[in-house]
């Protein structure tokens, strides 16, 4: 039987990181609009998993009801 895991073991053996410099912002307005964008949008992620009951998510939920029995 094959299983999906093994799979990503040669490319993750055989990467090396890209050379030189990607890319780059020099003016200080344009960096500080990059960061900016870049804390709302883990603001975003991280406000949105407040409109999920994390109870249920990670399955706490189930073992409460079950602990306190039978209403």
């Amino acid at each position: 039987m094959i299983h999906s895991s093994p799979a990503p073991l040669l490319p993750f053996w055989q990467w090396q990181p890209p050379g030189g410099i990607v890319w780059s912002v020099e003016a200080p307005l344009r960096r500080g609009f990059l960061w900016s964008m870049c804390a709302a949008g883990w603001l975003t992620v991280l406000g949105s998993t407040f409109l999920i009951d994390h109870f249920d998510v990670f399955g706490l939920c189930q073992v409460w009801l079950r602990l306190r029995g039978p209403l």
